[in-house]
């Protein structure tokens, strides 16, 4: 199903992505909010699935039924496909030309999945990314300070809190 052509940017990306340290912090970043995002991404499937039952159910022996909605899988992948925005016109239209009540289940299923669930799962990854930023920030921050405060013990030679004009114009002559 795969040929060597397909496969070969993907395999470069993830060559490019193993030796930049960017990326693999970003990959670190995403992978610790998985946890985060699977609670509204699981709520997705479950209407997705509870839709598509209902979809098999309501357009059992019918046009839609055959092409969309054959069985729980396909009616699955056809409402996925609705949510993406791909073609919903293309699976709502023949339906509705049919019978107009159709716009109920199809507009519903938009209105919870599309304008609500999507949002909510756009806004926890933002928010768990932006506090993934705001640790890693402060870890620097963290790490900055306690280098500052080495260094500045190892210039304080006599221990007195302060660093005298010699340690500092020695340290100017190295660097």
């Amino acid at each position: 199903i795969f040929d060597n052509t397909t496969c070969k940017p993907f395999l470069r990306l993830l060559i490019l992505g193993t030796f930049l340290r960017a990326g693999q912090r970003e990959l670190l970043t995403f992978l610790k909010m998985i946890p985060e995002i699977m609670l509204p991404i699981s709520l997705v499937v479950i209407v997705i699935a509870f839709y598509a039952w209902f979809g098999v159910v309501i357009f059992y022996d019918s046009r839609e039924g055959r092409t969309a909605f054959p069985n729980l899988a396909d009616g699955m992948w056809t409402l996925w496909i609705c949510v993406t925005t791909a073609n919903y016109p293309d699976v709502m239209m023949p339906a509705y030309n049919e019978n107009r009540i159709v716009a109920l289940y199809f507009i519903s299923f938009m209105v919870l999945c599309f304008f609500y669930l999507m949002n909510l799962v756009l806004a926890i990854t933002c928010n768990t990314y932006d506090e993934s930023i705001e640790e890693r920030k402060q870890s620097r921050e963290k790490l900055s300070n306690k280098l500052l405060s080495e260094a500045y013990a190892l210039l304080d030679y006599d221990s007195d809190g302060s660093v005298s004009r010699e340690s500092i114009m020695h340290v100017m002559t190295i660097l």
